[in-house]
């Protein structure tokens, strides 16, 4: 069964918001960027958290 079947997968939108902040934690992390300690823990701590609401209300 496709994710977008089940009717309260995340949108598109809110898919590539979390892709992106996760992608700047990672960068962060592994040192590939140096944007701050501070921004690569809310990047991860904002990102995981953005995509279990997008999983628990319809519409996002």
């Amino acid at each position: 069964m496709k994710m977008s079947a089940r009717g309260n997968a995340p949108k598109f939108g809110t898919w590539i918001i979390c892709l992106v902040l996760y992608v700047v934690a990672l960068a962060g992390h592994f040192g590939v960027i140096q944007p701050g300690p501070v921004l690569v823990t809310w990047s991860w701590i904002l990102g995981f958290g953005l995509l279990l609401i997008a999983c628990r209300y319809r519409g996002m």
